[in-house]
């Protein structure tokens, strides 16, 4: 996933992710979301993507774990106006069938244009135990910002809540980047397979 602001992403060199066989990437689909509220003409879009990759094994396969609200549940449902909150949970059964400790090296939160701060809780036998921030929002700046922190380890049977603060007037949960979203990417090793169940705690 990128986002304005986003730079290049390179992994340590013992970590990568698998393509073909029967565990790996069979194909890429490329998505670009243009947004033009002006409908200024004329505007020519010469970016690509370079995807690097080798034939030796990497020692450890990277996986994602999308947390808050990943599937954009809340689609088309109003915001609010002015200063508001929602909350999103995944609670302990989200990580207790990797059947084993998993490492986070990197932690991107994502929201949108009138996004103003963001939170993302682990929580662990009902305690928070650590917490990633960005407290001042600027999408055009940070719309996918990895927060600046060691990596850390989750447990299975750790959970997690992901706030997303808003400040603005009219919008609406989407797609676009005119609308918004609240969710947070974990890229952590070793991959697993992680079932993912949601609750919506929004707080208007």
């Amino acid at each position: 996933v990128w986002a304005p602001g986003e730079g290049p992403v390179s992994l340590p060199d013992n970590l990568g992710t698998p393509l073909f066989g029967e565990d790996g990437f069979q194909s890429f689909q490329i998505q670009v979301h243009y947004n033009n509220p002006q409908l200024v003409e004329g505007i020519i879009d010469s970016s690509g993507v370079r995807v690097y990759w080798t034939a030796q094994p990497r020692d450890q396969q990277v996986g994602i774990l999308t947390v808050g609200d990943p599937n954009v549940s809340l689609f088309g449902q109003p915001v609010g106006d002015g200063y508001t909150m929602h909350s999103f949970e995944c609670p302990g059964t989200c990580s207790e069938l990797t059947g084993q400790s998993v490492t986070v090296l990197r932690e991107y939160l994502h929201m949108h244009e009138t996004g103003a701060r963001m939170t993302n809780e682990q929580i662990r036998d009902g305690q928070v135990i650590r917490q990633a921030a960005i407290d001042y929002w600027e999408f055009h700046q940070n719309g996918n910002a990895a927060v600046q922190q060691d990596p850390y380890t989750v447990q299975p049977g750790d959970g997690f809540k992901t706030s997303c603060y808003y400040n603005g007037e009219g919008r609406v949960f989407g797609l676009g980047s005119s609308e918004e979203m609240c969710m947070a990417f974990l890229y952590y090793y070793p991959r697993v397979k992680i079932q993912i169940q949601e609750l919506n705690l929004e707080v208007p």
